[in-house]
């Protein structure tokens, strides 16, 4: 039987990868900053809900330092979502090379949708996610989270006088997550110059491409040093994310597969 026209195409499946194998050297501490509390929640926990809640996925991966055996210590909040364990490399592009590798490997198809998150990011807000899920599939081409610089700039070569301002019209500090097709991706992290590639949107642009770019929120804070725990947690509260009393419930640790 012919399908009834003007039927809407069947969107490709997406899935998540969080990515969480850093050390954190400049977060210092006796933990990674993706184990840290936060609001009574490890950081990485948080990270985890923001994705799972936001969209429908396919699968909810994070990638962890093979020698991390914090993962499985750790208690969970009850509604954290089970997640695939990936082993990350030595920097952060190898860590996502790994987890595309390892979605190509398990029959994910290539033109699969990937978003990628950094851990370090809890406040990320479900309505961005869901604006940049939107917008790539509008526009049926990759894109990322970004926040319009609106700080002065200041072009220095040798990091003690300025040369030039920068016209911060034309600038953007890039977020995540960072969507975009799983071959696609892959192709352009394999082939590409790894010490250029600081975020998926990075190795996209040294294929050719041009990815979208979707207005976050200023408040996607990304944690890196440990006087921004409680700035995440004032963003958190703010966010009124915390009103809800199941979120200090219980925990129990989500399903790891190697």
């Amino acid at each position: 039987m012919m399908a009834e026209s003007g039927a809407k195409a069947v969107e490709p499946p997406i899935h998540a990868v969080v990515v969480a194998a850093g050390a954190g050297s400049r977060f210092g501490g006796p933990v990674p900053k993706q184990y840290w509390p936060l609001a009574g929640q490890p950081v990485l926990a948080w990270s985890l809900r923001s994705l799972a809640q936001a969209a429908p996925l396919a699968s909810l991966n994070v990638v962890l330092a093979p020698n991390d055996n914090l993962f499985e210590q750790q208690q969970w909040p009850a509604d954290t979502p089970p997640v695939t364990r990936i082993n990350g490399g030595r920097e952060r592009v190898y860590s996502v090379r790994n987890a595309l590798r390892h979605l190509r490997q398990s029959g994910v198809a290539e033109n699969d949708w990937v978003l990628v998150h950094d851990a370090a990011r809890p406040c990320v807000s479900q309505a961005d996610i869901q604006a940049l899920v939107r917008q790539c599939r509008q526009h049926q081409r990759g894109g990322l989270l970004v926040r319009p610089v609106t700080d002065t700039i200041k072009l220095s070569l040798d990091g003690q006088t300025a040369q030039e301002t920068l016209d911060r019209s034309q600038l953007f500090a890039a977020l995540t997550p960072q969507m975009f097709r799983l071959g696609e991706l892959l192709a352009a992290i394999e082939n590409g110059d790894a010490a250029r590639i600081s975020d998926e949107a990075s190795a996209m642009e040294q294929a050719g491409d041009a990815p979208l770019l979707v207005t976050g929120r200023a408040d996607n804070l990304k944690i890196t040093v440990r006087s921004d725990v409680p700035l995440a947690e004032a963003i958190l509260k703010a966010q009124s994310r915390l009103e809800n009393p199941s979120t200090q419930a219980a925990c129990v640790p989500p399903d790891s597969r190697a």
